[in-house]
């Protein structure tokens, strides 16, 4: 199973705090059983 979530923030929110939101979804790879793989960051258009 496969899941892809986007999201877009708006200008008003700063690149540190996407950094953490960042870290703060990758850190459920370590709590949540199941979880493979998981990555996160800027989409390269």
């Amino acid at each position: 199973m496969e899941h892809i979530v986007l999201l877009q923030f708006k200008p008003e929110v700063t690149p540190e705090a996407i950094t953490a939101l960042g870290n703060s979804i990758l850190a459920l790879k370590e709590v949540v059983p199941g979880i493979i793989d998981m990555a996160f960051g800027e989409d390269l258009k």
